[in-house]
């Protein structure tokens, strides 16, 4: 049986979640055995899900598209927003 770990850096899910939805990957670590951890390294950097595909078979192609429009817009307002209080955070532990 081949050992295999896989280790994902995600220090602010969110930036990560964004990241994946606009078609990205995250930092992918892969360790093992070596053809088999090349296999699931290559997967992980070329392998995209396309959730308005799979969404689009329970709720049609316009729903679909619309609402992984709307999960984006909220994954990218939370970004902003965690950044904003981050910042603000910093600002307030300098006084």
């Amino acid at each position: 049986m081949a050992s295999l770990q896989v280790w994902i850096q995600a220090p602010q899910p969110l930036q990560l979640a964004l990241q994946v939805m606009s078609g990205g990957h995250p930092e992918v670590q892969v360790s093992g055995e070596a053809a088999f951890a090349a296999d699931v390294s290559w997967l992980a950097q070329n392998v995209r899900w396309d959730v308005a595909e799979d969404l689009a078979a329970v709720v049609g192609p316009v729903a679909a598209q619309h609402l992984t429009g709307l999960a984006r817009a909220a994954v990218s307002a939370m970004g902003q927003l965690t950044h904003a209080v981050s910042s603000w955070r910093a600002g307030v532990s300098s006084l």
